[in-house]
């Protein structure tokens, strides 16, 4: 008994919160630049060599508490090659394909569309981890393939066009937990650092309208 009136009393205190939610539909394409071994020399050859891009597809999911959280999966391609010689011994380029699913935790600082008198504007931190499965090609010959997790963190901006549209961009720094990712892993001094890239996405968002059960109909809450 004891345990039933616990779970009806948290019921009570978390479905309210949860019961007020927004879900919306959330497609990013940018560019990237992955800080591994190989390029990154200066900001000619990130122009030239080291720039790569990606889209990703996500579903966000959020609250009246500040509170966001997100699913996604991402497609990025990165780029890399030296333009000195490093060691004495090698001019190296790569290229790799990365697919990652993974969720995030998000913190609205401005802009809760809960409040009265929203803003249209919506700034927010998040931080989450995904799943990382690589495919590298060092030198157009020596292919690696890898699956490793990331870590990343980073900040987004929304302005809402409408009430079902908004445009934004969101900025990260990923770090992920192998050194493979740019299929350049030879073990000498100064090489053995996890992989690390930075991604820009310009994203558009599609906010799904609320749908309720009210008087034994459905109403679309606009």
């Amino acid at each position: 008994m004891k345990k039933l009136l616990l779970i009806l009393s948290w019921s009570l205190i978390i479905f309210p919160l949860f019961s007020q939610k927004e879900f919306s539909l959330v497609l990013g394409g940018g560019l990237n630049k992955m800080s591994g071994d190989i390029g990154g020399d200066n900001f000619k050859s990130l122009l030239k060599n080291d720039l790569g891009g990606g889209f990703s597809l996500g579903l966000r999911y959020t609250l009246p508490s500040h509170l966001g959280f997100r699913i996604f999966g991402d497609y990025s391609k990165y780029n890399g090659k030296d333009n000195k010689l490093y060691n004495g011994e090698r001019i190296l380029s790569f290229k790799s394909n990365v697919a990652s699913f993974g969720g995030q935790l998000e913190y609205i600082i401005l802009g809760n569309s809960y409040i009265e008198n929203s803003k249209p504007h919506s700034l927010y931190l998040f931080g989450g981890g995904n799943a990382a499965f690589s495919k590298a090609v060092l030198d157009d010959q020596t292919k690696v393939n890898e699956n490793a997790g990331a870590l990343f963190l980073g900040a987004g901006y929304q302005y809402r066009l409408c009430k079902a549209m908004s445009l934004g961009a969101e900025a990260k720094q990923i770090l992920f937990l192998s050194d493979k990712i740019d299929g350049f892993y030879k073990n000498v001094a100064g090489n053995q650092n996890q992989d690390t890239a930075f991604d820009f996405k310009i994203t558009l968002s599609y906010f799904f309208p609320q749908v309720n059960l009210s008087g034994g109909k459905w109403e679309i809450n606009n």
